[in-house]
């Protein structure tokens, strides 16, 4: 129905002003066309931008969580949740690869590997693949 309608459009403007003026008009609504598709493509890139801005905000704000010091807190655990979102970031950025991640912490990747494992099992994970995966979440 879009199309028919164009059609008519172009047809009704050929009648009317000839060719010249029908090649005119597609000419400008190509242009027309490119320039929305450029500020589509800048705002999308916006977008990505705020974004990642948002990521590593919300990133530092875990990281920076520490638990009421008036409270009393378990420096264990908290070193050991501290280490967790480290291992989780590192297999992020390294898109799941151990050896890498490992490379980044300034770690040995069995030290890494291990502690992998280590989280995993707390967590009641079967296998070191699911628990890598898991800590990719």
């Amino acid at each position: 129905m879009i199309a028919s309608t164009k059609n008519a459009s172009h047809l009704e403007t050929v009648r009317r002003n000839g060719p010249a003026a029908a090649r005119e008009k597609t000419l400008q609504s190509q242009a027309d066309l490119s320039d929305q598709v450029e500020a589509l493509n800048q705002l999308a890139q916006v977008l990505a931008d705020a974004v990642k801005s948002l990521v590593v905000a919300a990133e530092a704000l875990v990281l920076a969580k520490v638990s009421d010091i008036e409270l009393g807190i378990d420096f264990y655990a908290e070193m050991q949740r501290y280490e967790l979102l480290l291992i989780q970031r590192a297999l992020k950025q390294t898109k799941g690869s151990q050896v890498k991640a490992a490379a980044l912490l300034k770690v040995s990747p069995t030290t890494l590997n291990s502690k992998i494992k280590l989280f995993a099992g707390r967590a009641g994970q079967a296998n070191e693949r699911t628990a890598r995966f898991s800590l990719l979440s």
